[in-house]
């Protein structure tokens, strides 16, 4: 078993929250720009060509990865979860965008061309930190050394995880389960 101080888990946990907060602003901005809304910059006025279709995954990008940030800065006990679920949707929705724009079934730019490459970079290390040691233990992801017999009922149990708010109290088990 890997010993993590609280501190440092803490900070883990800020770093992945702090990311996500940041990939779903972006998304966001993505889909306002797909919409045809301009947004102002220093140096002029980003615009992109109007996709209904990327608005809307765009959408579902910015809402599943601002749901992973909330529940990750908050402590929620499916943050894991929501955060490597979030990450996969938001990385086949980028892919789905560049194919569709190589096949041509849409108007692009520049802009799009690199933010769809950058983005795509940054949900994939995202998702890796997220297979980590330190972030599994955390949250206590699929591999963690939390109990795997009841995983699903495991994910609405606060004292299966590493929390730093508070002293570790455990439940009654369920029936069948290992005291």
């Amino acid at each position: 078993m890997i010993q993590t101080s609280s501190r440092a888990l803490l900070t883990v946990g800020r770093a992945v929250g702090v990311l996500l907060a940041a990939e779903a602003a972006t998304f966001l901005l993505a889909a306002l720009t797909h919409l045809g809304v301009g947004i102002p910059l220093r140096f002029g006025v980003l615009h992109e060509p109007r996709i209904v279709d990327a608005t809307v995954v765009e959408g579902l990008c910015a809402l599943l990865l601002a749901t992973a940030a909330y529940a990750v800065l908050t402590h929620r006990a499916w943050a894991w979860l929501a955060a490597t679920v979030a990450h996969g949707f938001a990385i086949a929705g980028v892919l789905v965008g560049i194919l569709a724009l190589a096949a041509g079934l849409g108007p692009t730019t520049t802009t799009n061309t690199i933010y769809h490459r950058t983005i795509l970079l940054v949900l994939v290390v995202g998702l890796a930190l997220l297979r980590t040691p330190a972030v599994k233990a955390r949250w206590g992801g699929a591999d963690s050394n939390q109990s795997t017999q009841y995983p699903a009922r495991d994910l609405l149990r606060p004292d299966r995880i590493y929390s730093d708010v508070g002293p570790r109290q455990r439940q009654a088990p369920y029936a069948g389960e290992p005291a």
